[in-house]
């Protein structure tokens, strides 16, 4: 093999014909040209771009290098969308134990109240003026509903037994004499 050869047979693709990429030659025709030649199917060109311009190949290939980066992007976009959707279910996590939090302490107060004496409660006497409780009351009562509905998985209701009623009174009465 050739200096000329060796360096064509570096650059060319496999015969377009039958697929042989080992034996591809750059010969001398019956002519006098100079041709690549494939000595398995005896298929033969002048240049080497025509030997290795393949449209359906090429265009394929296009395709496939479109479709990987096309790929790629969703790939990203969904890491991207998975990361958010942790970062706001952690959000939604940490909001859903404030408000479960939230809703037993209130129905602690409004139980303690209700329980001890509604009156009691509406004029003040736990501490808590009567708009704030009536709005204490309503909230219980539409949470409540929402529950009842299946429109929330956290129940208010708690059980508490009289003296725990009565301590939690206690406290509320000692902290406004404090005041």
């Amino acid at each position: 093999m050739s200096l000329i050869e060796d360096d064509c047979a570096r650059k060319l693709k496999p015969c377009p014909f039958c697929g042989n990429n080992k034996e591809i030659k750059y010969v001398n025709d019956f002519y006098g040209l100079w041709v690549f030649w494939c000595p398995s199917c005896h298929a033969q060109t002048a240049s080497e771009d025509d030997w290795n311009t393949r449209p359906i190949e090429d265009e394929l290939q296009a395709e496939i290098e479109k479709r990987t980066a096309e790929l790629h992007y969703a790939n990203t976009a969904c890491m991207e969308m998975k990361r958010e959707l942790d970062r706001l279910n952690v959000e939604i996590k940490t909001t859903d134990d404030l408000l479960k939090e939230a809703t037993e302490t209130i129905g602690a107060v409004v139980a303690c109240c209700t329980y001890n004496s509604n009156d009691d409660a509406k004029i003040g006497i736990y501490g808590i003026d009567e708009k704030a409780f009536t709005k204490i009351d309503q909230f219980i009562t539409h949470y409540n509903d929402a529950v009842s509905a299946s429109k929330v998985s956290v129940d208010v209701k708690r059980e508490l037994s009289d003296a725990e009623i009565n301590e939690l009174g206690a406290q509320e009465a000692e902290k406004r004499d404090k005041k």
